[in-house]
């Protein structure tokens, strides 16, 4: 009886931890993707403008 209960909570136990590990293997490969796809867009996170400078007449600017 104390063999089969055994037995039963290592089987528990392996098909959770597969579990886990196919759940975290799919997350890992969608976020990769996911960046991939992100990167590859116009105005990605690497997309490296150069920023526009404010520059105003020397009329409009007036001194406080």
């Amino acid at each position: 009886m104390e063999s089969s209960g055994r037995a039963g909570v290592m089987a528990v136990v392996v098909v959770s931890s597969s579990v886990v590990l196919v759940a975290f293997q799919i997350h890992k490969r969608l976020v990769s993707d996911f960046m991939k796809k992100v990167q590859l867009e116009p105005g990605g996170v690497n997309d490296s403008k150069p920023k526009k400078k404010v520059r105003f007449a020397a009329g409009v600017v007036r001194e406080q």
